[in-house]
């Protein structure tokens, strides 16, 4: 009997906090928060140069990273920045049409981190 509830209480641990870098939620407990870009929308469009990213809380973060690229691949970084903040404004002025690409990592205890994924969106300014 001891084993069996062992064989099912091992692969619950492994997979709480691990900061493993993909997909990460803030909490342990019932209720926890996905940590997600909440603002642009994924494949959303937006009216402006210099869009407002936002992203949910991930608990124990000391800081946000943020990247921001012009391709899909990730391999062209337009803009770099650090926060403590749920919130960064894309540092250049950005040009009508332009897609971006977008992922947060949250900088956790004892060198982990924790990445919302990448989304997509575009910049179309409408007079």
């Amino acid at each position: 009997m001891k084993a069996l509830l062992l064989a099912l209480f091992v692969p619950i641990l492994a997979g709480c906090g691990s900061g493993d870098g993909v997909f990460g939620v803030a909490g342990q407990g019932i209720g926890a928060v996905e940590f997600r870009i909440v603002s642009p929308a994924e494949n959303g469009v937006v009216n402006e140069t210099r869009p407002l990213i936002e992203w949910t809380v991930a608990e124990g973060a000391s800081e946000y990273q943020i990247f921001v690229y012009t391709d899909a691949n990730l391999q062209n970084l337009l803009d770099f920045q650090r926060t403590t903040e749920l919130s960064a404004r894309v540092g250049p002025d950005l040009p009508d049409g332009f897609n971006v690409f977008v992922e947060i990592k949250a900088v956790l205890p004892f060198g982990q981190f924790r990445t919302t994924g990448v989304i997509q969106f575009r910049i179309q300014l409408v007079p």
